[in-house]
């Protein structure tokens, strides 16, 4: 299954062959783009590619670049359809198989998508005493983000809410489709927490800034945490 994007160019490789005793004028092919698997009157043109004429036996390959139009429905899967002779100039022995479909392809956004995938902490801090927290977060999209925030709260629970503490915050100016960028911060446990077992709470893109694929999964929780006095 091949990936693509709406609004990105798509390249669509194809082949044309004179199979007949007779050569062929000129003639259209055309491509479309539709979620079935047989053409109909709702499919998208995608391009049309003319050919100057074929011998009998000859083959004509190309590659063509177009657009998927940025209005499409996804995520959902697709195919590309191309027509032959699609304008009906030419007279043919068989007119039924001027047809062929490539292989489904997948469309998503064009969007980022951003991720904890790594967070660490202590075992064990005292209160009013520093530590480090280690993390890492990833772009997991398909486009590049702007500037974020990553906050890091301290939970005695598993849920993030009021009662929880901001420790510290890391901004960053960007990252880049499908990279991670690691690092730690030095955080301060305030003085006046009591004594329990805590959780780091990591919540990418903590502001809001960015238009993510998936707006529910930027939380991630550390491994338990014991704070004492």
């Amino acid at each position: 299954m091949l990936l693509g994007l709406p609004a990105t160019p798509l390249a669509i490789t194809h082949t044309v062959q004179k199979i007949g005793p007779a050569p062929a004028g000129a003639s259209p092919s055309g491509s479309t783009f539709q979620p079935g698997n047989a053409l109909q009157s709702g499919d998208v043109l995608l391009s049309v590619r003319n050919i100057a004429g074929l011998a009998p036996g000859v083959s004509s390959h190309a590659v063509t670049s177009v657009t998927v139009p940025a209005t499409t429905v996804v995520p959902a899967s697709y195919r590309i359809i191309a027509v032959a002779n699609s304008l009906d100039q030419q007279v043919e022995l068989d007119e039924s198989n001027n047809t062929m479909l490539s292989v489904p392809v997948a469309l998503s956004a064009y969007r980022l998508e951003l991720l904890i995938t790594a967070l660490g902490a202590p075992g064990a801090v005292q209160a009013g005493r520093p530590m480090t927290i280690s993390h890492t977060v990833r772009n997991a999209g398909s486009a590049a983000a702007g500037r974020f925030a990553i906050r890091f709260f301290l939970s005695a629970d598993d849920a993030l809410d009021g009662s929880d503490v901001l420790l510290g915050t890391r901004a960053l100016s960007g990252l880049a489709a499908g990279v991670s960028s690691p690092a730690s911060v030095s955080v301060t446990v305030p003085a006046t927490r009591a004594a329990g077992t805590y959780r780091i709470v990591a919540v990418a893109d903590a502001g809001g800034q960015q238009a993510e694929l998936d707006e529910t999964n930027d939380i991630a929780l550390s491994a338990l945490l014991s704070v004492t006095r």
